[in-house]
């Protein structure tokens, strides 16, 4: 019994120290590296958006960017419908409207006449883009 008890006497183990290192080497590479290189990514979405891009939410609000200043961005999210919103809010850009989408023609306009708004409600047209026959 006197060996047993004088071998584990000897202080704290090196491979205790090497082991809390691994474990805290883990612990960085798996849980607090991913969410700082998904903080960057958001960080360049964020600091891209330009006028046009098509966005969602943290909220869910699905919209076109109409305008964006230092800290705010406007979100146009339906014909005459603008929301500000807090850039860092922006939670996804889905795709960017085309120049098509913005001089694009709605119902019961002029043939020469533009439409002002981005997202302009075609809910006369046939699924093709052309314009409804009389």
């Amino acid at each position: 019994m006197q060996m047993v008890f004088a071998a584990t006497s000897g202080g704290f183990p090196a491979y205790l120290i090497v082991l809390y290192v691994l474990f805290f080497g883990a612990l960085w590479y798996f849980m607090i590296r991913p969410q700082s290189v998904q903080q960057r990514k958001h960080q360049k979405l964020v600091s891209s958006l330009k006028r046009g891009d098509r966005v969602i939410t943290s909220g869910g609000i699905h919209g076109v960017v109409v305008e964006v200043k230092d800290d705010t961005v406007t979100v146009q999210i339906a014909a005459r419908t603008d929301v500000t919103v807090q850039r860092h809010a922006v939670q996804t850009v889905i795709g960017k409207v085309s120049r098509d989408d913005l001089r694009r023609q709605g119902k019961g306009r002029a043939p020469g006449q533009e439409v002002d708004d981005l997202t302009a409600d075609d809910s006369g047209s046939d699924s093709d883009g052309a314009a409804p026959k009389s």
